[in-house]
């Protein structure tokens, strides 16, 4: 029994996690297995851990052959513990949590008035038999502390919609008038279009996301868009996070250092150090990057010197020396790439067999 009933109940939990996939009105079902699941592994990491500790402290005390391994692995448990719970050598960057964005952290309950959109709908005959409860849960993770339905069938959203919420929300019901309601309200919620690339909410982490450095009109427009106080200070503190400068030591000045707009209005050289004004999206590295080249280019004579000892091994073809040459060149190749694109040359490209070639050489 005791390896028969913790079996049954994984089987069942299991069972409930998979059709509330498919049902909606067993959503819920699946959402308190899962917490009851997070409740569960927490207590048994604190009973395997109390049982580890247990064990080993045992054998420490009794001293039998080997006791020296269980005081390390009681050492290794203890410092492991520490530097998790520590979070040692782990900065923290809540304001960071996207390259090149900025976060303003504010629930949606606390979004301003001005950022409460609204449009007639219509309650589908499906959500109007379901309880309160039921009808919570019959909304999608991603909208139900955005979005909610008045009684008379009002739909009401909390901050901008992103595009993969207003998918969700069509997918809750076939009936044209509510695919048109949302629609409409998808277009409502929106930030205003000076600022429609530079920001968005982030319902997952209940944040507004600004990207790179607002423009000091935009940024006017983006505090101007609500009046609450906390909508300002967190709005405020973000530019203000949006603005930070760092700077960093570039070890051998650079033959040339020369970025497009607007990024070169942020990242600046002089004197070996290299300032960053704001977060840098993935675009923003990729372009600095290059900057960077990994690995010096060949000199002239250098290229010379290789051609005559590798034509001592054999002599390389005028075609083969012009691929050697244009792969040098460049800084994106490896020695086996390398070989292989002086190799590759003048050989006739692999061509696919019909059945009666592959027939003759049965």
């Amino acid at each position: 029994m005791k390896r028969t009933i913790p079996i049954l109940i994984t089987m069942l939990a299991g069972i409930v996690l998979l059709i509330s996939n498919f049902i909606p009105a067993t959503v819920s079902w699946g959402e308190a297995a899962t917490i009851w699941f997070d409740i569960l592994a927490g207590i048994a990491f604190l009973l395997g851990g109390a049982n580890l500790v247990r064990v080993h402290l045992k054998k420490v005390s009794d001293k039998p052959a080997g006791w020296g391994y269980s005081l390390i692995v009681l050492g290794t448990f203890f410092l492991t513990l520490g530097i998790g719970l520590g979070k040692v050598g782990v900065k923290p960057a809540s304001n960071a949590e996207f390259r090149g964005e900025t976060f303003a952290h504010i629930p949606a309950e606390n979004l301003p008035p001005e950022l409460i959109f609204k449009v007639p709908g219509i309650f589908p005959d499906r959500l109007k038999l379901l309880s309160e409860d039921e009808l919570y849960y019959a909304i999608p993770a991603s909208c139900r502390e955005q979005f909610t339905i008045t009684p008379a069938g009002e739909f009401t959203f909390r901050g901008w919609m992103l595009d993969t919420q207003q998918g969700d929300l069509l997918s809750i019901s076939e009936v044209l008038d509510w695919k048109a309601a949302i629609e409409e309200l998808h277009e409502q919620a929106q930030p205003p279009k000076d600022l429609a690339d530079s920001v968005l909410y982030r319902f997952e982490h209940h944040a507004v996301s600004i990207s790179g450095v607002l423009t000091k009109p935009q940024e006017e427009m983006l505090l101007s868009l609500g009046s609450t106080e906390y909508w300002k200070t967190a709005i405020e503190e973000a530019l203000k996070q949006s603005h930070n400068t760092r700077e960093f030591s570039v070890s051998k000045p650079l033959e040339q250092f020369s970025l497009p707009q607007p990024l070169a209005e942020r990242v600046t050289l002089a004197n070996n150090k290299m300032a960053v004004t704001g977060p840098l999206s993935d675009t923003d590295y990729a372009t600095l990057s290059k900057q960077f080249p990994v690995v010096r280019s060949i000199t002239p004579a250098e290229l010379e010197a290789l051609e005559k000892e590798l034509n001592k091994l054999q002599e390389l073809t005028p075609k083969q020396t012009e691929v050697l040459r244009n792969k040098l060149k460049s800084y994106n190749w490896t020695a086996d790439q390398l070989i292989e694109s002086v190799n590759a040359v003048g050989k006739p490209a692999a061509g696919t067999k019909n059945y009666r070639q592959l027939k003759t050489e049965r």
